[in-house]
């Protein structure tokens, strides 16, 4: 598969917007490689089109509600109008390249009459029309093994997350301010997000600057207080810094701290099989603490991992009071070789190949 010159249409379960993960990066570098892509958002409250970039069209779009409960039959039938309607509206013919992230839409690919499709799984969906998609796919992808929860586990590769080029070699952004910096990247409301945790580190360690890089835009509000709960905590400390999302100068801001974190705790009796921002962690170099992550539970050379509470900020005690161990040529040059494994570039590469081996 060549992607130049090819129309490629991406489902996508998050929209365009600041925050970018994996649909919009793998967008992003389909047309550096001379690629055109049709960005399809989840669906609105009417029919828009834009252009935030050059060979990147955005469209938002109404979808039929309750559709998934209907019967096969019928909601192909109502899929097929709505992808004709879709096309219209974006003033394309069918792509060369339907990918899907999404398991909640046009489950069944075929529908759109591409001359390729791939199904790509990047979270833990519990929906059973999830094998629609990966069946009707040509290729089937998963970033991790634990995410492969349909029956035709043969058909589905595990590919990985990948980093985006403008991670590498970056300088710093904050200047010093007599406290060691801390980072965290990501969406301040996930549900993952472990709260007890954050705050203890922030109350245990007043000398540390914790920075917080993400969107933090869905306000849990009660009669007597609307603020997010980061605000809330912003509030109580001193050492605590909000940024927002801040998708252009990420790079420069991971490579600015002295440590990053993960606060990711346990959801259905498990930890997070993985995540787009470790790499990107990986990518600056520094130290990461965090608790378990399945799929780099052996990789203990490139993350340190704690298994409580109580062993979380007894690691970070010892990494603060060893900082520059840590954080040694050595092993910041292994961190950042590991993630340059896994450019989009690469990824693209790889995935061009699954696909020339699906027409074999």
């Amino acid at each position: 598969m060549n992607w130049e010159n090819s129309r490629v249409l991406i489902l996508s379960p998050e929209k365009w917007g600041q925050a970018w993960v994996s649909k919009h990066h793998y967008a992003y570098e389909l047309t550096k490689q001379g690629a055109s892509v049709l960005f399809v958002n989840p669906p609105g409250e009417k029919w828009k089109a834009e252009t935030p970039m050059e060979n990147i069209k955005v469209i938002s779009y109404r979808h039929t509600r309750g559709l998934n409960k209907s019967p096969e039959f019928l909601r192909d039938f109502i899929n097929m109008k709505l992808i004709s309607k879709l096309y219209d509206f974006a003033e394309i013919d069918k792509p060369d390249v339907i990918w899907s992230f999404d398991p909640f839409r046009f489950q069944n690919l075929k529908l759109f009459k591409a001359r390729k499709a791939i199904y790509h799984l990047v979270d833990k969906h519990h929906i059973s029309l999830e094998k629609s998609a990966v069946t009707s796919a040509d290729l089937a992808l998963a970033t991790s093994k634990t995410l492969i929860n349909i029956r035709d586990y043969s058909k589905v590769k595990v590919i990985g997350h990948g980093v985006s080029g403008k991670f590498q070699n970056q300088n710093k952004i904050l200047n010093g301010n007599g406290k060691l910096n801390a980072g965290y990247i990501g969406n301040l409301q996930s549900q993952w997000l472990d709260l007890e945790l954050v705050e203890k580190a922030i109350r245990s360690f007043p000398t540390i600057q914790f920075n917080f890089a993400g969107p933090d835009d869905k306000t849990k509000s009660t009669v007597l207080n609307s603020k997010t709960i980061f605000n809330q905590i912003r509030d109580r400390y001193d050492n605590v810094n909000l940024l927002g999302p801040i998708n252009e100068e990420l790079p420069r801001f991971l490579s600015s701290m002295d440590l990053l974190l993960l606060f990711y705790k346990k959801i259905d009796g498990s930890y997070p099989a993985n995540s787009h921002k470790i790499l990107e962690y990986l990518s600056s170099g520094k130290t990461i603490l965090s608790l378990p992550i399945i799929d780099y539970q052996e990789r203990k050379d490139l993350i340190e991992f704690s298994n409580s509470h109580q062993e979380y900020i007894q690691k970070l005690h010892e990494i603060v009071d060893n900082l520059d161990v840590y954080n040694s040529a050595r092993n910041q040059k292994l961190r950042k070789e590991f993630a340059s494994q896994f450019t989009y570039e690469k990824q693209l590469k790889q995935i061009s190949e699954l696909l020339n081996d699906c027409q074999k």
